[in-house]
């Protein structure tokens, strides 16, 4: 018999965060989150995103979004992280809102099934009736990334769109608690930065060339961050493509894994497209 067990934590409450400013000011707004983010309060959350909506004729935007929980300080506490958070903001600060969220619900926005409105996440238009295909990459980085890249990321979402597929530069900060120590963990990426993502969303059963075109551009975006990403993936975004996928997950810990695997699971039970070998 296999057994989990979770640790759960109870949920919180706190306020939701949501600000949009056009693509022209992505890099000004990059490089404050950049300096901000990756290393705020354990109870923020700030992420960033440069979006290209599924109709070519919307404007392309910049987005931002994330939670502050409940320190057990009352609003005194989230009032003062807000705070901290509208002086690295600046002058973009004045377009970012604010809604508290009681506990019951804001795990449900913080895990991105309800969106600021408490409305259903991304559903596409018509002819489709459902998200079906996500083409997707993703990097890790750890160091800040140069002004000059970004602009290349601002210039590549924005070139080449078509109909009914929608494009994210997802821009997670990583510290806190990722970054906690321990040494019993397998996870390797507590020294990151930052995690980028590249999403291109359409529906269900998009034609070949929909399909091939979405993957080209997550492609191009892994590739004009290539020179500054430290080579390792995030295994909640798996890919299928990698030439060694476990070093590109687990790094130097891959090797202990694989140790378990063989003496947990000698027959494979356990296997999928991310998972480890196996015995040979």
């Amino acid at each position: 018999m296999t057994q989990l067990r979770f640790d759960a934590s109870p949920p919180r409450s706190g306020v939701a965060i949501d600000g949009a400013w056009p693509i022209a000011q992505a890099g000004e707004i990059f490089a404050l989150w950049q300096n901000y983010a990756p290393a705020a309060d354990p109870a923020v959350s700030v992420q960033i995103s440069l979006m290209a909506p599924e109709d070519p004729d919307d404007a392309c935007f910049v987005r931002c979004y994330g939670v502050v929980l409940d320190t057990g300080q009352g609003d005194d506490g989230i009032d003062a992280l807000l705070q901290t958070m509208a002086r690295h903001f600046g002058p973009f600060a004045g377009r970012i809102d604010v809604a508290a969220k009681p506990a019951q619900t804001m795990p449900l926005y913080a895990c991105g099934a309800r969106t600021y409105r408490d409305e259903a996440a991304w559903l596409p238009s018509r002819p489709y009736t459902g998200t079906a295909l996500l083409a997707q990459r993703s990097q890790f980085f750890d160091a800040p990334i140069p002004a000059e890249a970004i602009t290349e990321l601002v210039e590549r979402i924005q070139a080449d769109r078509t109909a009914l597929q929608a494009r994210e530069i997802e821009c997670i900060p990583w510290g806190g608690t990722y970054a906690r120590s321990n040494p019993g963990s397998c996870f390797s990426h507590r020294q990151a930065h930052m995690l980028l993502r590249y999403n291109s969303l359409t529906g269900r059963n998009p034609p070949p060339a929909v399909r091939a075109s979405m993957q080209a551009w997550v492609d191009d975006c892994r590739k004009i961050l290539h020179p500054h990403a430290n080579g390792r993936i995030y295994a909640g975004y798996a890919e299928k493509d990698l030439a060694d996928p476990m070093a590109s997950y687990f790094g130097e810990a891959a090797a202990r894994l694989d140790t378990l695997k063989r003496r947990y699971d000698p027959d494979t039970i356990f296997k999928g497209s991310a998972s480890l070998a196996g015995p040979r």
